[in-house]
């Protein structure tokens, strides 16, 4: 069964809404790095979140109820584990915040109960909706798949400007006209 979520969300949003996950139960997360080349270094705390990903410029986390095996960095092809849950980690880029991905493909009912509830967590301390603006077409729709964390809310009031998961498209929390899109 595949389950996403997009939001826009700061790393310490993350490490926030999962530490009483890491608290209560086994949980094993691992991060990977796309580039130069692919490397997996597993967490042995989850504490170790925030600072981990930034020094290593991580892509994504990995979360399993199963030891997420890796050596040298890199990942044990055995491992091919589709019950876990992937977080596709935020982006700065000098064009803005990219969206987080939140999801897993997992079938298995004792994975799935966790992923929901992290998916219900993420849900809990997000806002649903923002408005999504093409710069090619000038036009604007409003969208609820998209959603934003109250720090990532003020840092968009500051200007930081957010865009999607995928695509060119800018998201915004009001309602922008033409004038201030297009800028």
């Amino acid at each position: 069964m595949q389950i996403t979520i997009n939001a826009h969300v700061t790393l310490e949003d993350i490490y926030e809404w999962l530490a009483p996950f890491a608290d209560k139960m086994s949980l094993y997360f691992a991060l990977e790095v796309y580039f130069p080349k692919f490397r997996l270094h597993p967490l042995a705390h989850w504490n170790q979140f925030v600072q981990r990903a930034q020094k290593l410029k991580a892509n994504e986390l990995w979360i399993d109820l199963v030891p997420i095996p890796a050596m040298r960095g890199q990942i044990d092809l055995k491992y091919k584990n589709r019950e876990r849950f992937s977080i596709d980690l935020p982006e700065y880029r000098k064009s803005g915040l990219r969206e987080v991905n939140f999801g897993t493909v997992a079938t298995k009912e004792k994975q799935l109960k966790v992923w929901r509830a992290i998916i219900r967590a993420v849900c809990k301390n997000t806002s649903r909706g923002m408005w999504i603006w093409n710069d090619i077409h000038n036009t604007k729709a409003f969208s609820n798949r998209h959603g934003y964390s109250p720090r990532v809310a003020a840092q968009h009031a500051q200007g930081l400007e957010l865009l999607p998961f995928a695509g060119g498209n800018r998201l915004f929390i009001a309602e922008p006209d033409s004038a201030s899109a297009s800028t």
